[in-house]
């Protein structure tokens, strides 16, 4: 398989126009068939002797690979400061921001120590903790102190896992030990994670060696039950009933760990609570799973879904889940708590969000899918009731309950089952088909965009059929007949963003963004330009927000196309359409010549012999 390194390099060099995209696969391809015959040879190195690139083109596309990086890095630090509570999300896109403005010339935590939103002391902290997670950094290219001292450490391992880890030649001490700590610190940040979980995401371990070592645990105990790493698995307990007063006593809270304080809501599949971690003694939103589906194996795996997704993504405009279990018969989800209100309430209080208000929660939110589509995953209800907002104006989406890895096998979502909110419903969702992907989120959100600017939902009906039909068949109200007051610009990417057909939307969240944040600028020459990249010295890089790797695909090809194809518009690489000019071309197929130009001609033979037959009698 090509290495990250050279499919963002492949990438840098589709979107600059230096070669074609089935070129650069083909050069894929073979680099992987001289793998295979043990000859490793890195892209850029091919294209050279291959004579597709000069070595000065392949020097700029290094640099900007290398930036390109830089900025991941960057990012992935600012998620850890936030997830360590050194600092809150505006303080890092503050100094994200500052650090495009200067064009990438100063790293985040130098910017964020200069700002004094963060400490040198608490910078160690977070390298500390970059090392565990992503060992190859550029921000660990500092030499490291008593560097060689952790093999040194004699190994106290006492949990009975990582003793038989050990017995069984499995993993060496030195690796078990790796982990502990990593377990470590994510306790410290509110993440519960077996030491067995930890090892099979390091790749010390697979899952079938985690089964074997728990069985081997469960045979030397004689029959002793043991724990296991997935609750999800767990037989469900008989069935309870959660205590329903809005603020039990502590000490007679049915989750082990946590007070229960009042009542939040209640959700298709579990009640919302406000609750206190009482060690941590950090506020939390529980979700526990209502008593007559706890019974239910299929709604029990939804749940912990939900929750493994929302554990998942550690995003700004995301609400960060801490920790899922089950205790006393009770299936819990852990969460952050925000202080703040939903958009449909907002929507209820307001009757019509001003535009500007409306483009800076799309906006984050757009972010927030960006971030889900980067892990592969598609929210599939997003609604204004899922979408929370605090009293600082952040934006933050909620509600993971049937989102999905585009890579599973769909069996808690099957074709012909349509999961989503009627009203934000996406087109492919209606008509239940099985491939969704991140553009349905799109259309999803330019409802909610619809309905927040406009005061009423894109389409009406008296039962779910009847609105689902229309969101198939019938084409969306232009919102500026019904709100007159919103611009032109605006009303244009919402048709955009709800058109009918996948290729006529917007292809990703950043397209949307670069469209509203133009609106929000004022700079209307960005506005509909479709570029997912940004640019360092004459050179297109794309973002490290857009960067879809998994996106290069292998594609059979007998032979590489040396000569640059111009005409790239389906591209992955290129990620999206060109942008029509006007708000009905967005759903609207180019029309076909061949008919007209068959009547004409037909037309004009007619003619000929009319014309033959009178010259023949004359």
């Amino acid at each position: 398989m090509p290495t990250q390194a050279d499919l963002i390099f492949a990438k840098i060099v589709v979107i600059n126009n230096l070669m074609d995209e089935e070129s650069i696969k083909g050069c894929l391809q073979q680099i992987e068939q001289l793998e295979r015959m043990g000859q490793h040879k890195p892209l850029h190195a091919f294209l050279l002797e291959n004579g597709y690139l000069r070595q000065d083109q392949i020097n700029k596309i290094k640099a900007a690979q290398e930036l390109h990086f830089k900025v991941k890095e960057d990012h992935q630090y600012g998620q850890i400061c936030i997830q360590a509570g050194f600092l809150n999300a505006n303080q890092v896109q503050e100094c994200l921001g500052l650090q495009k403005q200067r064009q990438y010339k100063e790293r985040l935590f130098q910017l964020l120590i200069n700002k004094g939103y963060l400490s040198k002391t608490q910078h160690r902290q977070v390298l500390s903790h970059l090392a565990k997670v992503n060992p190859s950094s550029s921000l660990l290219a500092a030499p490291k102190q008593n560097e060689g001292s952790q093999s040194s450490k004699v190994l106290t391992l006492q949990d009975p896992f990582a003793q038989a880890v050990v017995q069984q030649n499995f993993a060496t001490p030195q690796q078990v030990y790796e982990c502990i700590e990593i377990q470590k610190q994510l306790r410290e940040m509110g993440i519960q994670k077996d030491l067995s979980s930890v090892m099979v995401d390091k790749n010390y371990l697979s899952p079938n060696q985690v089964r074997r070592i728990l069985a081997y645990i469960g045979s030397q105990a004689k029959g002793t039950a043991t724990a296991t790493a997935d609750p999800s698995q767990k037989t469900p307990p008989p069935q309870k009933t959660f205590q329903q007063e809005s603020k039990p006593a502590g000490n007679r809270s049915p989750i082990e760990g946590y007070e229960i304080e009042c009542k939040l809501g209640q959700g298709a599949m579990g009640v919302i609570y406000k609750g206190r971690h009482l060690k941590l003694n950090r506020v939390v939103a529980l979700k526990v799973l209502l008593p007559e589906f706890a019974q239910d194996k299929e709604f029990i795996q939804r749940f912990f879904r939900e929750a493994k997704a929302a554990i998942t993504l550690n995003h700004p405009n995301i609400i960060q889940g801490y920790h899922v279990g089950e205790s006393n018969g009770f299936y819990y989800f852990a969460m952050e708590y925000v202080e703040g209100g939903t958009v449909k309430q907002m929507i209820r209080e307001k009757g019509v969000l001003e535009e500007e208000e409306a483009i800076k929660i799309v906006i984050q939110i757009c972010r927030a899918l960006d971030h889900a589509q980067e892990h592969n995953i598609v929210h599939r209800d997003i609604k204004p009731d899922n979408i929370m907002v605090t009293k600082e104006g952040l934006a933050k989406l909620c509600d993971l309950g049937i989102a999905k890895e585009i890579n599973q096998d769909g069996s808690l979502t099957q074709t012909g089952i349509a999961l989503g909110t009627p009203y934000y419903i996406s087109p492919e969702q209606a008509m239940g088909e099985k491939k969704i992907d991140i553009r349905s989120d799109i259309y999803s959100l330019g409802a909610t965009f619809f309905h927040m600017v406009t005061g009423r939902v894109p389409y009406e009906g008296d039962t779910s059929a009847v609105i689902m039909t229309k969101h198939i068949s019938e084409e969306p109200p232009n919102p500026r007949d019904i709100n007159s007051s919103i611009s032109v610009e605006t009303s244009q990417v919402i048709m955009k963003m709800m058109a009918k057909e996948r290729p006529y939307r917007y292809q990703n969240p950043l397209e949307v963004i670069q469209d509203l944040e133009a609106i929000q600028s004022k700079d209307l020459s960005k506005f509909g330009s479709g570029s997912s990249v940004f640019i360092q010295d004459g050179l297109k890089i794309p973002k490290e927000s857009i960067t879809r790797v998994s996106q290069i695909r292998k594609t059979r090809t007998s032979q590489i196309r040396k000569a640059p194809v111009k005409s790239t518009q389906h591209s992955n690489l290129r990620k999206g359409l060109p942008r029509p000019s006007l708000v009905s071309e967005a759903y609207k197929k180019p029309s076909n010549p061949i008919p007209f130009l068959m009547i004409l001609a037909g037309v004009l033979l007619i003619i000929l012999v009319i014309i033959i037959f009178l010259y023949l009698k004359g």
